[in-house]
């Protein structure tokens, strides 16, 4: 029995009150989000625990504020009209995968377990059949915003340590 197509999934504005995820074709609609993304993307934090490249450059930054492309659906987190950290989903071949960052300003305040959760809402609700949390074994916070989100741990992969979660 064929299954309902989930991909392209539609990237509209999703909140929960105090946070909003703001499609990524409105990030530069916002004030101060280059200088915003760039000290997410450069700090030592994030560039341990993410895949984004050091040294960073403005030509990297360019490419990371345009659109994603047909196999990513990205927004931003937006707190009090600041850039607050992204969060996308990459498709997989049955599946897709979270990417996030938190602006360093922005971490430990649950921000991200927020904008994961209304994400996979999101996903789940237009037909997404499994999402992905992979994150290195060190990364506390992404491993806990895994956790937080009813993520099941599922082992490693590769460097990575993995969690997962289905639809119901």
């Amino acid at each position: 029995m064929p299954t309902k197509p989930w991909w392209p999934l539609p990237c509209a504005e999703l909140t929960d009150g105090a946070l909003t995820l703001l499609p990524w074709p409105r990030v530069a609609s916002l004030p101060g989000v280059r200088e915003d993304v760039w000290a997410a993307s450069t700090d030592p934090r994030a560039v341990e625990f993410t895949t984004i490249p050091s040294p960073y450059t403005e030509a990297m930054l360019d490419a990371y504020l345009a659109e994603p492309g047909p196999d990513c659906v990205r927004w931003a987190l937006v707190v009090g009209g600041r850039y607050a950290g992204s969060i996308e989903l990459r498709r997989e071949t049955d599946a897709a995968s979270f990417g996030y960052n938190t602006a360093p300003w922005a971490r430990g305040r649950g921000l991200m377990t927020r904008a994961v959760r209304a994400v996979a809402a999101h996903a789940f609700a237009h037909g997404a059949p499994r999402l992905v949390i992979r994150a290195l074994p060190g990364n506390a916070a992404s491993r806990h915003v895994a956790e937080a989100n009813g993520f099941t741990y599922a082992g490693e992969r590769g460097d990575n340590v993995e969690y997962v979660k289905t639809a119901r």
